[in-house]
């Protein structure tokens, strides 16, 4: 069964194409409502106030009240269709950008990609907000001009003419704006970029003294940025002034040209107040559309950040339904690096793992032997080779699907905030108590974790920070090793354990092989070591030995350090 496609943003919009449809119809008797009080107030002066009748006014008020009273309802429910709309476009693109955003991070460590989330925000405040209100009321810009112009087309002319300052002052302001307020916001992300790095250091800058000159290089990247918005900001705030000054006069202009064909007896005092009040709802949309300008602006770029995030997704092999792997890994000459102009991680890696057999790999630092592991279980993809389990390509698998059946410890051990608890079960919802404990007994943690405050309910904090290197290392075991996955991959997995936890990763290591556990073991301790099958060691990202451990042992003690290509050892 093929997987489902990912969903684009057109097509989560085009869900509620009848919710729009109907906003627009919505949108249309607004702006017609929005007519009543130039028609009462032409009503009033022209008629009522020459007749001096009494029920032709109270008649006239009811039914302004009665549109009123339908323009506010109306508007209300357009507003609240749009917030739904919003949100439901929201809920429907969340999943496909949320899974998109991590798997394209594992491939790149792109911590831009971060942003995607935030444009689902984007998106959802546009829309349900009043910036799709106000394109909604765009088209009605130029039937209000109609219907001044059918008052007089001076009026007409004198309305287009302030439109058209209007405009010409937000394109300036954008125009002279947008670039400072977009450099400004470069020097404000390299800044937090920097200070967000630097926190993950927190425990040696304050033990080295390097908090203040940390602090001076966060202000010296801080301070172009507070410059460049300081200039935006006095320019925009011209502008924004002068166009509050040409609003109001333009409002005055009317009412001063009205007054002259009054005095001149083109139109009539009640066509002057009502062609006045109408010139201030013909600039309303176009004073909407520039205010929702930046949102827009916004709006659209999110919409292309996320269209091209998306089709990248989409842009792999179906995935089918694959049943439960044996767990037979190979990987057929592969390579990686990490850009094409880089010098290759890896090249022209081959080797295999059965079920049951654990196969160590050793290696000097900056060998490759973690970014291997990383490739094992998917988190990167080969630039060349393939990787296969049970015969298949690991893009062939779904990785929902294929996920409960690898077991992964990386090097360096995250745990998420949450309880142990959470974080054995991989936050399961339907995980029991007894598959929780099973695994815990398996990574022999049962005992240690029983030993903290709250056992299997105790909070670890963000990254397990409440826990010691030991304890985080044991629990990422026992995740590892939950469900009883058929391929377990650990990166330096005793780095963290003392004597009595690195015998208790063995004990837990050799029941796994026993089960049929497939193992690739990345360690250097003789203890871990001494229960491989095999042992692989890489050089240079290349293979120089691969062979059974004794004999791989003996090679290496015998000083006879073998440098690439791969030799077989028997």
């Amino acid at each position: 069964m093929a997987a489902d496609s990912v969903l684009m943003p057109g097509d989560a919009l085009a869900r509620y194409r009848s919710g729009l449809i109907a906003a627009a119809a919505y949108s249309a008797v607004i702006n017609a409502l929005y007519l009543v009080p130039s028609l009462y107030m032409l009503q009033v002066y022209d008629r009522v106030l020459t007749s001096r009748n009494l029920t032709t006014l109270t008649m006239l008020t009811v039914l302004m009240l009665a549109a009123y009273i339908a323009l506010a309802a109306l508007g209300a429910i357009r507003n609240m269709m749009l917030v739904r709309i919003g949100n439901g476009v929201d809920a429907a693109l969340s999943s496909s950008v949320f899974d998109a955003v991590f798997n394209r991070y594992a491939l790149t460590r792109d911590l831009r990609l971060l942003g995607r989330l935030n444009d689902l925000s984007v998106i959802r405040s546009f829309i349900g907000g009043s910036g799709m209100a106000s394109l909604f009321d765009a088209p009605w810009i130029p039937i209000y001009l109609f219907v001044v112009y059918l008052m007089h087309p001076y009026f007409a002319l004198l309305v287009l003419i302030g439109l058209l300052i209007l405009v010409a002052l937000a394109l300036l302001t954008e125009w002279t704006t947008g670039s400072k307020l977009g450099q400004a916001s470069a020097f404000q992300s390299a800044a937090n970029a920097g200070v967000s790095n630097a926190m993950h250091s927190i425990d040696a800058i304050s033990a080295m003294g390097m908090t203040a000159r940390v602090r001076e290089r966060w202000s010296g990247q801080t301070l172009p940025a507070a410059v460049l918005q300081s200039k935006a900001a006095d320019r925009a705030s011209m502008l924004t002034s002068a166009s509050k000054f040409v609003r109001i006069t333009l409002q005055s202009a009317i009412l001063c040209l009205g007054a002259a064909l009054v005095i001149a007896g083109d139109v009539t005092p009640g066509l002057m107040i009502a062609a006045s009040i109408l010139a201030s709802r013909a600039l309303a949309p176009v004073e909407q559309l520039i205010a929702s300008w930046k949102p827009f602006v916004g709006f659209r770029k999110s919409w292309a950040q996320l269209k091209e995030l998306l089709a990248l997704a989409d842009d792999r092999a179906p995935s089918v339904v694959l049943p439960r792997p044996a767990g037979r890994l190979l990987l057929e000459q592969v390579s990686f690096r990490l850009s094409s102009g880089d010098e290759p991680i890896l090249q022209n890696v081959s080797l295999s793992v059965s079920p049951g057999e654990i196969v160590g790999i050793i290696g000097p630092s900056a060998s490759g032997k973690s970014t291997l592991a990383k490739l094992m279980v998917g988190a990167c993809k080969p630039s060349s080779g393939v990787v296969r389990l049970d015969g298949f390509d690991l893009a062939a698998w779904n990785r929902d699907d294929l996920g409960p059946h690898l077991g992964y410890l990386p090097q360096e051990v995250q745990l998420m905030d949450g309880t142990v608890g959470e974080n054995i079960s991989r936050f399961a919802t339907d995980a029991t108590s007894e598959s929780i404990i099973a695994a815990a007994k398996a990574a022999h943690a049962h005992d240690a974790i029983a030993r903290l405050p709250q056992g299997y309910n105790t909070r670890v904090g963000i990254g397990g920070e409440s826990l010691s290197g030991g304890q985080r290392q044991r629990v990422a075991l026992a995740r590892a090793l939950y469900g009883e996955p058929a391929l377990l991959v650990l990166d330096e997995p005793n780095s963290n354990l003392d004597e009595i936890g690195e015998k208790a990763l063995q004990d837990a290591l050799l029941a796994a092989k026993s089960s049929g556990v497939s193992i690739v073991l990345i360690s250097h301790r003789p203890g871990t070591v001494a229960i491989t099958d095999r042992l692989i060691v890489l050089k240079d990202g290349r293979i120089a030995l691969n062979g059974p451990r004794d004999a791989v042992l003996t090679t290496l003690n015998a000083g006879r350090a073998p440098a690439p290509p791969a030799k077989t050892v028997e």
